[in-house]
């Protein structure tokens, strides 16, 4: 389990989904984001200089 991020990621387009499969996709989203920039403090930074 991740920990809790103070961000988040909502998919607005996830029609057909159930909950624990919109919230799966959400935290795999987050997982790759995290990963992509560094880190959660990465991700604060690249959303507050936009």
């Amino acid at each position: 389990m991740r920990a809790q991020s103070k961000y988040n990621a909502s998919l607005l387009a996830a029609k057909g989904l159930t909950d624990t499969q919109r919230q799966a996709a959400e935290t795999k989203f987050l997982e790759a984001l995290e990963a992509a920039l560094g880190g959660p403090s990465a991700v604060r930074g690249a959303y507050c200089e936009a």
